[in-house]
Order: structure tokens, then C-alpha cells, then sequence
């Protein structure tokens, strides 16, 4: 149960060196602890994650694979490491919204008996005519019926 101290939040990161700088840049200031694990890039994710991590060492925590180890045992790993009982997930190709993480803390806050809220997302394409909305489903009810043939937790 979430009990309102602090959030963290894990980004997973494998080749994502054009868009993880504009990830980390979108992560409020009230996360206290951002924990990005690079798994093994062949580009230069892991020096831009790395780079902001020696100017914020205080909030932000870089670990990098030598060998990939798949987005599983990364994100495990990650989770491990937070501090926090409250983490948050963003790939490191995602652009959190201003107030995304403040209304999930909130939500948890406000309903302790919950484990993970997710959220509707917008999947950006190369041009904003090519954007859509994925909405996924709200209630406990349906959430549980449609994860068991696929993920809807986003």
C-alpha cells in the first residue's frame, strides 16, 4: 500500500539515445528519485543517462548493463532499487505529461487498497496527423479481465 512518502521512477532504456534526454527532461521535479538502467545500448543511450545522472547524483541513479539482459530483469532491476513504495514506469521513449505522475500519486492516496494505476496513452507517430488515443479499460473489473490476455497497464 502507498502511504503518500515519495515516488520514484524507473526507465528502462535500450537505444533510445535521440529521445531518452527529452524523457528524463519530462519527469517532475517532485519525483525523488529517477533510476534509469540502460540494457546494454549499442548507442549512445547509456552516455546521455549516464551524463545526467553525474549532474543530478542526488536524483538521478544510472545503471548500465555490459550485455543485454532483456526488459524484464531490467525493469526488476530498477524496481529493486527504488527506494520508494510508489514507483512509476516510463520507457525512455515516453513523454510524461505535466501532471501524469501528481494524479497517479494522488489516486494511490486516495485509494490505499490499489496496487498499480495505469493511465490512457497517446502513441505519437512521425507527424501529429498519424497520433492516436489508446484508452484502456478503468474499472478494477474490467482491468482484471483484460489482463489475462494482454497488457492494458500503461
Amino acid at each position: 500500500m502507498y502511504d503518500g512518502k515519495s515516488v520514484a521512477v524507473v526507465v528502462p532504456a535500450y537505444n533510445e539515445e535521440a529521445l531518452i534526454a527529452s524523457t528524463v527532461s519530462t519527469i517532475p521535479a517532485f519525483v525523488d528519485r529517477i533510476i534509469v538502467v540502460d540494457d546494454a545500448s549499442t548507442d549512445g543511450s547509456a552516455s546521455v543517462a549516464r551524463a545526467y545522472a553525474e549532474r543530478d547524483p542526488g536524483s538521478i541513479q544510472f545503471v548500465g548493463h555490459n550485455r543485454n539482459a532483456g526488459l524484464a530483469v531490467t525493469l526488476n532491476e530498477g524496481l529493486a532499487m527504488a527506494p520508494d513504495n510508489l514507483v512509476a514506469r516510463l520507457d525512455a521513449d515516453d513523454i510524461a505529461l505535466p501532471a501524469r505522475i501528481r494524479v497517479q500519486q494522488r489516486f494511490m492516496e486516495e485509494n490505499p487498497n490499489v496496487v498499480a494505476a495505469g493511465s490512457d496513452v497517446l502513441h505519437m507517430g512521425r507527424t501529429p496527423e498519424q497520433d492516436r488515443r489508446v484508452t484502456v479499460p478503468h474499472s478494477p473489473r474490467d482491468v482484471a479481465r483484460t489482463l489475462q490476455r494482454e497488457n492494458c497497464l500503461y
